[in-house]
């Protein structure tokens, strides 16, 4: 099974019912089949699991979007409010007690 990039949207059909959909800038390990079609089609070229790897490492020196801290923040008039069961199930559960 060779990886393959892909350089544009690309569809294959391993059976009559089965169809993988491939979008451009993808990397994977795919069947021969798939990646020969692929090349035929001149939607995708073979490459290697090590180049992959070094393309993959470039990416990481990039700041991320999503920062984790430890601390958990809470929005109050996000929290969820306490319901039982039983108010889930008759419909009283968003109405306040009293």
């Amino acid at each position: 099974m060779p990886w393959v990039t892909f350089n544009q949207d690309f569809n294959w059909r391993s059976s009559k019912r089965g169809m993988r959909q491939f979008r451009k800038g993808q990397k994977v390990n795919v069947p021969l089949a798939c990646a020969e079609a692929a090349e035929a089609a001149g939607k995708g070229k073979r490459s290697s699991k090590e180049a992959d790897a070094a393309d993959d490492t470039t990416s990481q020196t990039e700041t991320p979007d999503v920062v984790l801290t430890e601390t958990q923040e809470i929005d109050e008039d996000e929290t969820p409010k306490r319901q039982s069961l039983i108010g889930k199930l008759t419909g009283t559960a968003d109405r306040e007690p009293g």
